[in-house]
């Protein structure tokens, strides 16, 4: 999965999904699809998608 660095790294508000990975019942890691650790990236589908089934498969159990 390729991350392309958004040009525009001007501060934004705003997002379909957060992700936290916890170790321990303690947060690792978040990110939403377009920021990680304070840099913004290009949209990305294929992100998106897995994130989405993610999603979809904890909502099933």
């Amino acid at each position: 999965m390729e991350f392309v660095p958004d040009p525009n790294q001007v501060g934004r508000t705003g997002f379909l999904y957060a992700v936290s990975l916890f170790e321990n019942k303690e947060a690792k890691f978040r990110f939403t699809p377009g920021n990680v650790e304070g840099y913004y990236y290009i949209h990305n589908e294929e992100l998106m998608d897995k994130i989405q089934e993610l999603f979809e498969s904890q909502s099933k159990q």
